[in-house]
C-alpha cells in the first residue's frame, strides 16, 4: 500500500510540473494543452518551424496580425513582418517588436475595438511605447536555448507520469490478483 501512495503522489507532482511547463511554454506559441487564455485580446502565440513562417501571434479567428508575411502602413509605405522579437503587454496593452526584411525594427501596438472585438494595429517608432507600461516582455528571438530546456523538461516529465501511470496500474493488477488467489484458498 505504501508503494501505491508513493507512485500516487510522484504522479500528481509531475503531473502538475507538466501543467507548469506547459503553461510557460505558452507565451512561445508550443504549448500541448491549449487551455490558456493568458495574453490581451485573445491573443495567441503560434509556433511553426521556420520553412512555414516561424513564430507568430494570431487573433481570436487564428489570423495572423504579427508574424512573417504580415504587412502595415506606415507613413505612405507598407512594411512587410520579417520576424516578431519579442512582444510586451498588461491588461489594457499589448506591442509587439518586429523586423522587417530590411532589419528595420518596428512596435506594433494593438487596440482591441469595443463594439466588433476587431483588432487593430498601428506601427510606429519606440519613443511612443516608452511611456506604456507594460507588465510582462515575451523574448522569442535570442530564448532558443531556454524555450528548448522548457520543452525537454516538459517531454521529460509526461514521459515519466506516463510511466509511472503504467506502473502504479501493473502493481495494482498484481496486487489484486494476489489478494483473489489469497481469499480463494
Amino acid at each position: 500500500m505504501k508503494t501505491f501512495k508513493i507512485l500516487a503522489i510522484l504522479i500528481i507532482v509531475l503531473g502538475i510540473i507538466y501543467f507548469q511547463l506547459d503553461k510557460r511554454l505558452f507565451y512561445y506559441g508550443r504549448n500541448d494543452l491549449h487551455i490558456y487564455h493568458l495574453l490581451p485580446f485573445s491573443i495567441e502565440p503560434d509556433y511553426q518551424p521556420p520553412f512555414e513562417g516561424g513564430f507568430a501571434l494570431r487573433d481570436e479567428n487564428g489570423f495572423s496580425i504579427a508574424g512573417k508575411g504580415v504587412a502595415y502602413r506606415v507613413n505612405n509605405r507598407t512594411i512587410w513582418i520579417n520576424t516578431v522579437l519579442k512582444y510586451g503587454f498588461n491588461t489594457q496593452h499589448f506591442v509587439a517588436v518586429v523586423n522587417d526584411s530590411n532589419k528595420t525594427k518596428y512596435y506594433v501596438k494593438f487596440n482591441q475595438n469595443q463594439k466588433d472585438k476587431s483588432v487593430n494595429a498601428t506601427m510606429e517608432g519606440d519613443n511612443k511605447f516608452n511611456n506604456l507600461k507594460l507588465d510582462k516582455w515575451i523574448n522569442i528571438e535570442g530564448n532558443e536555448d531556454y524555450i528548448w530546456r522548457l520543452y525537454l523538461y516538459r517531454n521529460y516529465s509526461m514521459l515519466l507520469v506516463i510511466t509511472l501511470f503504467l506502473t502504479l496500474i501493473y502493481k495494482l493488477v498484481r496486487y489484486r490478483k494476489a489478494m483473489q488467489g489469497a481469499t480463494v484458498r
